[in-house]
């Protein structure tokens, strides 16, 4: 339940940060419409869609990267318990052989 209430929350809060980025840059074009000229206003609708979408382009990366790095953690830690499982099989023979021909030490 926390896992989803977290991934919730996070959703919310980047939602409203994309809204509210959106909003001033569009609120701000829309100020300025009586100043601008046709072309001004044409360049500053261009540069208010680029700008969203390069925010939402680092979003995603950023989330991509936390993912990756979950990803290769895992597989790491899938790695090192296979080296440890395999290390303990060798010594557990090793043992096994001490023990049937009673090496002292």
């Amino acid at each position: 339940m926390n896992f989803k209430s977290n991934k919730i929350i996070k959703g919310l809060c980047i939602f409203s940060v994309t809204l509210l980025s959106g909003f001033g840059i569009t609120a701000l074009s829309f100020n300025l419409f009586d100043v601008l000229t046709q072309n001004q206003m044409r360049l500053l609708f261009a540069v208010d869609v680029l700008l969203i979408m390069a925010i939402g382009t680092i979003v995603w990366f950023i989330f991509e990267s936390a993912k990756l790095k979950k990803k290769k953690q895992r597989e790491f830690e899938e790695r090192h318990n296979e080296r440890v499982n395999a290390k303990n099989a060798q010594m557990k023979d090793i043992e096994i052989i001490i023990a049937k021909n009673k090496y002292a030490a």
